[in-house]
């Protein structure tokens, strides 16, 4: 005999475990002492060789300064849009950074991570990251724009 509560127990554990885990990760997200907002950019559609930016905030909410020893990006081709990134990111800071996405380095559908390493004086590695996510339009050219096909007969 089919006992279908058993079912509907199962599946409404599966339910409140899911609920259970994106909250802990969102408390432990919110709480992070270093992280980067927003945690995702949605660059939507751009055109291939139209360089695109964003702007991220670094927040650094611990009581030391951290270094920034260096930025790891998976395929987005990003760029710093000033002169150089800043080196130090002071206590309680919040840094607005802008950065520069090239398109022609990007596939045509792309989820890329943008991750900062940075370490305390004593030693503690933070890796915040940002998710990109967007699409390249590829536009095609066509030489000569205009083909002459001679005299054409309709129906022959």
């Amino acid at each position: 005999m089919f006992r279908w509560h058993y079912g509907l127990v199962a599946v409404l554990g599966l339910v409140v475990g899911y609920i259970v885990v994106r909250g802990v990760s969102l408390v432990a997200w919110m709480n992070a002492p270093v992280k980067v907002v927003p945690h995702t950019v949605r660059l939507g559609e751009m055109v291939e060789g139209n360089d695109a930016s964003f702007s991220v905030n670094l927040i650094n909410r611990t009581d030391q300064p951290l270094h920034l020893v260096r930025v790891h990006y998976s395929v987005c081709g990003c760029f710093f849009e000033q002169e150089k990134l800043p080196e130090v990111i002071a206590p309680h800071s919040n840094v607005p950074l802008v950065f520069g996405v090239q398109t022609e380095q990007l596939p045509d559908h792309f989820r890329a991570q943008l991750t900062f390493v940075l370490t305390n004086p004593s030693g503690v590695t933070f890796t915040p990251a940002v998710t990109l996510i967007g699409s390249v339009r590829r536009e095609i050219a066509i030489t000569p724009a205009f083909i002459d096909f001679g005299t054409v007969i309709l129906g022959g």
